[in-house]
């Protein structure tokens, strides 16, 4: 598959995602789902699953509940299967980029659901109105928004990521990359870990 239809089909996916979500759930956002389209796509299907299986178990026993927002294991799913395709990084490393991209998510999730209640009450305000229209209009930018959440950190790896991640690893030394990777094969025992605690 052309890399450009590549890059646009993960950036679907990423945005997709998140809205399947916080709504019907057909492709569940789980990582494991979520990978297997995201290795399907890049054509690499199981080392997609590897990094995919990873994220899976760190995600154990970590719910938003309640309106919590939680890290997102899914985009740090999809973004560790990007570059792992695209540079030809190992899981530690995979890990190691998707990850800080899942918490950064945290902030924008906070964000969008201060601003989702402000559309809410302007479309509760249309409604009573009775200007129906308006209110569904309104009501399309909450959605946008949480597409926008995977989509802005998935354009900027998309177009400056694998260049900027080939270069990251040249200059890393070997330990460190050693130590990434031995680190990303303990996180799914923690993750385990942390689900048992809490059983």
């Amino acid at each position: 598959m052309p890399h450009l239809l590549q890059n646009i089909l993960i950036l679907f996916l990423a945005s997709y995602a998140t809205l399947d979500n916080q709504g019907i759930t057909i492709l569940n956002y789980w990582p494991v789902t979520v990978g297997m389209v995201a290795g399907l796509i890049m054509g690499d299907l199981p080392t997609a699953m590897t990094i995919a299986g990873t994220f899976q178990l760190m995600s154990l026993g970590v719910a938003g509940l309640g309106g919590a927002s939680v890290p997102d294991y899914g985009l740090a799913t999809i973004v560790g299967i990007y570059l792992s395709a695209r540079t030809g990084a190992g899981l530690g490393t995979a890990v190691a980029v998707g990850l800080p991209v899942g918490l950064l998510t945290i902030q924008f999730d906070v964000i969008i659901k201060l601003a989702n209640n402000f559309i809410a009450h302007k479309a509760q305000g249309y409604a009573h109105k009775k200007e129906f229209n308006k209110m569904r209009l309104v009501n399309w930018i909450g959605p946008l928004l949480f597409a926008c959440k995977n989509f802005i950190p998935m354009i900027l790896i998309v177009t400056v990521g694998p260049s900027a991640v080939k270069v990251l690893l040249e200059v890393i030394p070997t330990w460190l990359t050693t130590g990434l990777s031995v680190a990303g094969n303990m996180l799914p025992g923690v993750g385990i870990g942390l689900l048992m605690h809490y059983m």
